[in-house]
């Protein structure tokens, strides 16, 4: 499991380009070569966070590979197979131009719903387990009272499973 952060695609330089898809010996700095991040993966997955922020060339290159289920390191003109898994990740305002390009390239796109708008059994199942988590760090057992537990299920957390586990180390 590789995670990348998209962030880094920002800076400029191939740097990124060679991290995401690696380059030759006689292309990268120092002589050695740079290892793809699908082949560092060791055909597992790749998880691109916020690929709104790449480049439109990187883009472009991505979407090819998944296209042709292969890429090439910089520096190299023979194709590697792309026998990755391969997750990316959109913020959820983000332009409807992308959402309806990167549905031409990639199968299935998953929308995570908001913590609010999930039923009371999946919060209660994801507040034991903040409250487990809790208890164990704490060293001692957790009680807590049916009324805080009612406020719990019903309040509101717009920062999602984050914002509920504050509340709870806060109580």
């Amino acid at each position: 499991f590789v995670t990348i952060d998209c962030r880094g695609s920002l800076q400029g330089g191939s740097g990124f380009f060679q991290q995401l898809f690696g380059c030759s010996k006689d292309a990268a700095p120092g002589g050695r070569g740079i290892r793809s991040s699908f082949e560092r993966s060791n055909h597992g997955m790749v998880f691109l966070v916020g690929i709104h922020r790449l480049p439109e060339y990187i883009l472009e290159q991505l979407l090819t590979a998944i296209d042709r289920q292969t890429y090439c390191r910089m520096g190299e003109t023979a194709s590697r197979p792309l026998d990755a898994t391969l997750v990316l990740t959109l913020p959820p305002q983000n332009n409807e131009e992308l959402i309806v390009r990167l549905n031409k390239h990639i199968p299935c796109i998953q929308t995570v719903p908001s913590l609010d708008s999930r039923g009371a059994d999946e919060k209660l199942e994801l507040l034991v387990g903040i409250l487990g988590q809790e208890s164990f760090a704490l060293g001692r057992p957790l009680r807590l009272d049916k009324d805080v537990l009612a406020y719990l299920l019903t309040a509101h957390y717009p920062a999602g499973i984050s914002e509920m586990r504050s509340v709870v180390r806060l109580l």
